[in-house]
């Protein structure tokens, strides 16, 4: 999105695909709370976690997000990407319309939430004006 922004283009984006994104650095602190816990615990929880944050968007509202905070960041102008469905799209690799993992087997054994993406991205966009 950040090189569409650059060159001035407005990217078709698809609005019918449900996603929750993540920030690594967020998710990198998550990974590295539970293998500390792992390690105080004195035993290993194995099994299969899911590691997201709270909260849904589509790829298109969090283009448009994406579009907002950093135009006015960069002060360019205000673009708006194209909302599209995944037909229209047609894309090579083909996404799930719903792809929203349940982080409670995580929060539960180790005791970490990650926070909604509205914050995650809002943390993401105040560390590069920085």
């Amino acid at each position: 999105m950040l090189k569409y922004l650059e060159q001035g283009e407005s990217p078709r984006v698809v609005d019918d695909q449900i996603i929750s994104p993540n920030w690594c650095p967020m998710v990198a602190e998550a990974v590295e709370h539970a293998v500390a816990r792992i390690g105080n615990i004195g035993h290993n929880e194995w099994g299969v976690y899911h590691l997201t944050g709270s909260d849904s968007t589509t790829w298109y509202e969090f283009a448009r997000l994406i579009f907002e905070k950093t135009s006015q960041l960069w002060d360019k102008p205000l673009l708006v990407p194209q909302a599209v469905s995944s037909d229209e799209y047609d894309a090579t690799a083909k996404r799930l319309a719903y792809s929203i993992k349940n982080p409670e087997k995580l929060t539960r054994t180790f005791g970490y939430t990650l926070p909604d993406w509205q914050t995650q991205f809002l943390q993401c966009v105040n560390s590069i004006q920085h």
